[in-house]
Formats: structure tokens, sequence, C-alpha cells
């Protein structure tokens, strides 16, 4: 199977995955967080159209990609922020797990009666809308085009990674995890036979997108303390030493993973 035939095969999965849980009752905490993966996966393929030249038409669906996911993100955020909170109560002394442990009963409580304004069969529709467009619009995309794109958005990674470490930026941060994140959904579309080097550094990708997701929510976490006012020296020197350990393998993992040129990532990904 070829690398365009295997994105659409993907694609479609996932949208069928995404409708199947939509109609699941009632929509739990991993149900939600699946439907926002799934999304993310869809967006990170259809990124590849937008550098073949496809840009109108993935906006489009993009756009209603990012509406389905928005529905689930205030509940996905409290879910995340009461995750990063319990373990940064584990890791902490006894009277600063206290402090966190109360800042998340509040947090719970704060939470507890959001309701979620669902209709899942107008998003199910909306998906089925998108797996139509993408048949009928972006299937007859050139495969060598697909793979020019791939390699741009290994070198738009490589030169962002290398900006984010350098400036410790949050925003550039932030901007480059969602970048690995849809590179690597991107990388599981190429077929095994092709970019056999590159396969073997897939769960090093993986991982490097998870520890920037963390680092994020590290900063998520110390934004929401500092506006209710929760924030003080203990607990800010505990995120702060956490952060820093995290940022220090993530520059490993950049070093290990971006260490190529474009050109000699491009040669290796094409080799059958």
């Amino acid at each position: 199977m070829q690398f365009h035939e295997t994105v659409i095969k993907l694609a479609d999965g996932y949208i069928d995955e995404a409708i199947a849980i939509l109609h699941r009752e009632p929509l739990d905490e991993e149900s939600v967080h699946d439907i926002r993966v799934l999304m993310k996966r869809l967006r990170g393929l259809l990124r590849l159209y937008s550098d073949a030249g496809q840009r109108d038409v993935v906006k489009e669906l993009s756009a209603v990609l990012r509406d389905v996911a928005r529905t689930f993100a205030a509940q996905r955020d409290s879910h995340v922020l009461t995750e990063t909170l319990q373990e940064m109560a584990r890791r902490a002394s006894k009277s600063v797990a206290r402090q966190l442990r109360e800042i998340l009963r509040e947090l719970e409580q704060q939470t507890a009666d959001v309701q979620l304004e669902l209709s899942p069969d107008k998003m199910a529709a909306d998906l089925v809308w998108v797996r139509m467009v993408w048949h009928e619009k972006l299937q007859t995309v050139n495969e060598k085009e697909l793979f020019e794109a791939l390699a741009c958005y290994y070198r738009r990674n490589r030169r962002q990674g290398r900006e984010a470490l350098r400036l410790r930026d949050k925003a550039v941060l932030h901007d480059w995890r969602k970048r690995v994140k849809y590179f690597y959904y991107q990388l599981c579309a190429v077929p095994p036979q092709q970019g056999v080097a590159y396969h073997e550094d897939m769960e090093s990708l993986r991982l490097l997108g998870s520890l920037l997701g963390k680092v994020h929510d590290l900063d998520v976490l110390a934004a929401y303390l500092r506006t209710e006012g929760h924030e003080n020296e203990p607990v800010r020197r505990l995120v702060t030493k956490r952060r820093v350990r995290l940022v220090k393998k993530i520059r490993r993992l950049y070093d290990e993973l971006f260490f190529r040129s474009t050109r000699q990532f491009r040669k290796m990904i094409e080799a059958a």
C-alpha cells in the first residue's frame, strides 16, 4: 500500500471510530479524550494536503474538525488540570501536597455541575461530510507531493524545535508541541517498507510529544494557580523544578530525532 492510500485509509478509520464514540451513552472522560485525539490525528493528516496545494479545502475541513474538538474542550481541560494537580501532589512534600489537594477539591467543586450541550447526530453528520469531501477533492493529490509535504513538516519541526529550546518561550514551545504531534500522526501513514530507519524512532517521537504536553500542562497549571490566588513560593518552586527536568529530556530527544538534514530525511523516508 502506498503512502497516500494509507493516509486515506487511516482518515476513514478515524472518522468511523469518532462516529461510533459519539453515539455512546454516556460520553465519559475517556471517550472525550479519544474524540479529541482522533480530531487531532485527522487534522495532522490534513495538513499534508495544505503543503500539497490544497490549502482552501484543508482550511474548510479543518474548521469542522476543530469545532467538533472544541465542543469538549472545557471538559477535557478541567480533566487535564485535575490530573496535573494530582501528579504534582504525589511529587510534593507533605505540606505542599496538602495545599494542592485543597486546590484540587476546589477545582472539582467548580467543574462538578458543568453540563455539556451535545448534538452527537450533527457532529456525526459533519464527520461524514468531511469524509465525502476528502475523497472527492483530495484523493487525486499526487503521491510525490505528499512526501514532499512530509519533508517540509520535518523541516519545520527541526527549525521550530531549535527555536523553542533556545528561546524557552511558552507560546513557541506550545506551538511546537502541536506540530510534533501532527508530524507523528503523519508518519503513522508511511508504509513500513518505506523509511524503515525513522520507524525505529517513532516511540521516541511519541514520547517527545507527550513530554511537550506535560510542559504545557504545567504552564496551564501555573497560570491557573496565579489567577485563582493559590500560587506561593513552595508551589512555584515545585512546578518550576518539574518543568526544568522535562525540558532537559525534551532537548535530548530533539537532538536524537532531528539531527538529519531535510534532504537526508527525504531520501530516507522515500527509500523502499
